[in-house]
């Protein structure tokens, strides 16, 4: 836990002075630091003795403190390329727009809400229609402005009970499968957002999924420079930061 400490010291010491690109070797530096932080953070072992959860809470405070690390290196890398492009570009003048009077004016588009704030469940009451209760949920997704793709991602949180049990051997846990394994990191997508969005699927099989499996997934999808990192930071697992 102390090299790990002394890892999210450097990293914090280098952000401080980091100002550049993805392509700077000191981008490089940075995000193998944060890399080789992860991996030994979860190769924590934490032992039945460990009554006052302080292994536990170490180890679930420096995964989080390594994917807050990465999300402050690509701001920092976002921020410089912004500045970069406002300085090189010359502050256009400002043209009033004048609408003519029978011109629309069309409002912004709605924002979806979530499917799990939606508080509506089915739970198979024998006093509750099950082709009622879909016909609601098509009705809430359209007012609610959500897609057909966010209702299948978080499909689980509308059932309840017995029904959530059918629903699931309906080979919807197949389905989900076939969603975390195809789910990959886009580019330009933090590690935090890819890992959230993956967990939620995770979330969705209606099971504890081990932490194990969770994580093999989760590094089989990464972007392969990331995975290039991963394997460099492996290999350095016993060797303490310098």
């Amino acid at each position: 836990m102390v090299a790990i400490t002394a890892c999210f010291a450097k990293i914090n010491e280098f952000l401080e002075e980091f100002e550049g690109t993805d392509k700077d070797s000191d981008f490089v530096i940075i995000l193998n630091y944060i890399i080789h932080a992860y991996v030994r953070t979860d190769r924590i072992v934490i032992p039945e003795q460990d009554v006052d959860n302080l292994i536990k809470n170490f180890k679930f405070e420096s995964h989080a403190s390594a994917l807050e690390f990465e999300t402050v290196l690509f701001e920092k890398i976002k921020n410089y390329n912004t500045d970069i492009k406002s300085n090189n570009e010359s502050t256009p003048t400002t043209v009033p727009q004048i609408l003519p009077s029978n011109s629309v004016i069309h409002d912004e588009p709605k924002k979806s809400l979530p499917v799990f704030k939606w508080n509506l469940t089915y739970s198979g009451n024998r006093n509750a229609s099950l082709f009622s209760f879909l016909n609601r949920v098509e009705e809430y997704r359209k007012s609610r402005n959500n897609t057909e793709s966010e209702l299948f991602v978080y499909a689980a949180k509308l059932f309840s009970g017995d029904a959530l049990q059918q629903f699931l051997h309906f080979d919807y846990e197949d389905k989900v499968w076939k969603k975390i394994r195809s789910r990959t990191q886009v580019r330009n997508e933090p590690i935090n957002i890819f890992v959230t969005k993956l967990e939620a699927l995770f979330a969705n099989l209606g099971r504890y999924v081990p932490e194990v499996t969770r994580l093999k997934y989760i590094r089989t999808n990464l972007l392969s420079h990331y995975v290039t990192s991963l394997v460099l930071a492996k290999s350095r697992v016993k060797t303490d930061i310098v």
